[in-house]
């Protein structure tokens, strides 16, 4: 056994460039493979930066179409109605009345909800803070393992007059980031 042994380090000392082709052939995949997960993790965060831009521009957008409605739920709810037509990436769009310490909604989408009261931090932060938030969800389908994402805005509405009346709560699809990335990774 000792000889074998003494054998390979002869063999592997008078060879080094078996020793160094060894060496690469470890390296340089491991900096490829390195080198892809680096550029689509950022990629990923630069996309996510955008989608939550986009996000926060949506809500902005909405405010600015409703600022002179904000005293008509069913003048917000006509808007709602009709936005569903132009922003396919906007899945749900809620608009809340601040009463009595609660989050009444006025206006939505899913108009069966209606008249519900709601009291998530993140809508007492935004409402308190007067200043819109933006955060990344994953919400499970139906299909095992799946998920869809989307970035959760909740913005305080604003009147002509810049004063704070009601409060947004919208969700904006990420899945195009999911979709962006499968593109690029099968072009690597």
């Amino acid at each position: 056994m000792e000889k074998k042994e003494s054998s390979i380090k002869k063999f592997l000392l008078n060879n080094k460039q078996v020793f160094y082709s060894l060496a690469l052939m470890i390296i340089i995949p491991g900096v490829v493979i390195l080198n892809t997960v680096l550029f689509v993790n950022s990629f990923r965060s630069t996309i996510d930066q955008s989608l939550q831009d986009k996000a926060v521009g949506i809500g902005q957008s909405i405010n600015a179409g409703i600022a002179d409605k904000l005293n008509s739920p069913e003048e917000m709810q006509s808007f709602i109605d009709r936005w569903k037509l132009y922003s396919e990436d906007t899945q749900s769009v809620d608009i809340f009345y601040y009463e009595n310490d609660t989050f009444k909604l006025v206006s939505s989408l899913n108009k069966d909800q209606v008249g519900k009261t709601d009291n998530s931090m993140v809508y007492l932060v935004a409402w308190n803070k007067n200043w819109p938030s933006a955060q990344k969800v994953s919400v499970p389908t139906l299909e095992q393992g799946k998920f869809n994402h989307y970035w959760m805005v909740v913005y305080p509405l604003k009147d002509l007059e810049g004063n704070k009346k009601a409060l947004l709560s919208m969700y904006v699809s990420a899945n195009i980031i999911d979709t962006i990335l499968s593109i690029v990774l099968i072009r690597l």
